[in-house]
């Protein structure tokens, strides 16, 4: 069961010329090995596609995977406040400059920051582990990443989840973009 992505953003969240269009597919269809294997190990561990533990995590059953992992937490049930608590080095300033301790809208242009937050929050909120192609039209130049988050427990005492491991990763075109362009790095990363 899925939930209702609505294939691109709100037009007032963007500039018109940063397009960003998500779209939601079972999550048979990944198609990167890296996020294939997040996903066995997930499904495992959470035995079907629901919620994780952060204590049922194993690292050592997926080490490849792990530089294009993050952590983020929500403060409030319903919040629009995400914290970064863990990033893989696969992420880390070399895109948009997620770093652990930091929270999201301050280290992403504010239209990607709106983007992540809306689906962080369908994703937990929904309670199912999430697959998902994006791309961009960013200033009519195209960027490819595949997603999978995972809803999670960060704390034994929680009642619902309250964070996201996120497993992502970038057509070669969109790395190689993003590290030439100075834009998508913010000044405090």
């Amino acid at each position: 069961m899925g939930f209702d992505s609505s294939n691109a953003i709100a037009r007032d969240m963007v500039d018109k010329d940063k397009i960003i269009i998500v779209e939601e597919k079972p999550l048979e269809a990944l198609q990167s090995e890296i996020l294939t294997q997040v996903r066995d190990c997930t499904l495992a561990w959470a035995q079907g596609t629901g919620p994780v533990k952060k204590c049922d995590i194993c690292p050592t059953e997926m080490p490849e995977c792990l530089p294009h992992i993050s952590l983020v937490e929500r403060l409030n049930s319903g919040s629009k406040i995400f914290k970064i608590r863990l990033v893989g080095e696969e992420i880390v300033n070399r895109t948009l400059g997620y770093m652990a301790g930091h929270f999201i809208e301050d280290l992403t242009p504010d239209f990607y920051s709106q983007a992540l937050i809306k689906y962080y929050n369908l994703a937990i909120d929904h309670g199912h582990q999430v697959a998902q192609d994006i791309t961009w039209d960013y200033d009519h130049r195209l960027l490819r990443i595949e997603r999978f988050m995972v809803p999670l427990f960060l704390d034994e005492k929680d009642t619902s989840p309250t964070g996201l491991l996120i497993a992502t990763v970038r057509g070669d075109e969109t790395q190689d973009y993003m590290q030439k362009e100075r834009h998508f790095k913010p000044e405090n990363a």
